[in-house]
């Protein structure tokens, strides 16, 4: 099966990449799941659901740049509103249930540290 991003998204994917780049060493991977992997995204009600793989701790100024990063998204792509992302370190992958506090992004609002997130079917599977 051949799945691609929705148009409509990938400049804010793109941004959200390139904005991230001076981060790259705290990630294994970033991943797309949910609605766009399922191929079933639909405009405008799905959510951009993406798993970052995080390796190491991330320090204060490192946090509050990843922050900032979303914040700037928020102003600059409507569509924003709709990425969720769960800063999963790699060693929660594979757990059944929630995960250590870790930074998140949903619903537009973003979270340091989260209480934990809640780790489904895709997330889980090793």
């Amino acid at each position: 099966m051949d799945i691609r991003v929705p148009q409509s998204i990938q400049p804010l994917i793109h941004a959200y990449l390139h904005a991230l780049e001076p981060l790259y060493a705290h990630f294994y991977g970033i991943y797309i799941h949910g609605s766009i992997a399922l191929d079933a995204f639909e405009e405008p009600e799905s959510d951009i659901d993406i798993v970052a793989l995080m390796q190491g701790q991330w320090t204060s100024r490192e946090l509050t740049q990843l922050e900032a990063l979303h914040t700037l998204l928020l102003r600059e792509h409507s569509s924003s509103k709709r990425l969720d992302v769960l800063y999963l370190p790699f060693h929660d992958l594979g757990e059944n249930g929630k995960t250590a506090p870790s930074p998140i992004m949903r619903d537009g609002k973003f979270f340091v540290p989260a209480t934990g997130g809640s780790l489904d079917a895709v997330t889980c599977w090793r």
